[in-house]
């Protein structure tokens, strides 16, 4: 008879762990499908560069995957010769991550630098995920001194 109310009391508490986990597991994996709907490749407002957003431990960044001119007419890479810092203006273009350090909160994965190649100037920068597109908003200082470009998925 004990052994029966052991029965009873372990088919009860395995019960209320299945609703819980039912009832909480969902929500929070909303949440990391939420914060990952922008990892992929993306095309650039102007059409002339694809960026592939990915995730390292809980940040997103972006490489340069391909440019209209980001190679010589030899075939090979152009380098980052606008870097301030000498150590980098050998780096080839291609490939290389420009966007660093994105976290996600609410909506806006902000905090991030976004780097340009063309001028060698970085940039305060945070995205948002509308209507299926990416919204990049790099700045300084303030939101409100900046530019925004919106980048449409690839894949």
């Amino acid at each position: 008879m004990q052994y029966k109310l052991m029965t009873t009391a372990m088919k009860k508490a395995f019960a209320l762990t299945a609703i819980l986990l039912t009832i909480l597991l969902p929500n929070n994996a909303h949440h990391l499908d939420e914060a990952d709907k922008i990892i992929g490749l993306w095309l650039t407002q102007c059409k002339d560069g694809n960026v592939e957003i990915f995730k390292v431990g809980n940040k997103y960044h972006g490489r340069l995957k391909w440019a209209t001119d980001m190679y010589n007419t030899d075939k090979t890479s152009k380098i980052d010769i606008n870097n301030p810092d000498p150590r980098l203006k050998n780096r080839p273009i291609h490939n290389f991550v420009f966007m660093n350090d994105f976290e996600y909160k609410d909506g806006i994965w902000d905090n991030g630098k976004i780097y340009d190649a063309r001028t060698g100037e970085s940039y305060d920068c945070f995205m948002k995920y509308v209507n299926g597109k990416i919204i990049i908003r790099a700045y300084i200082g303030m939101h409100v001194f900046g530019r925004s470009e919106e980048w449409d998925r690839i894949k």
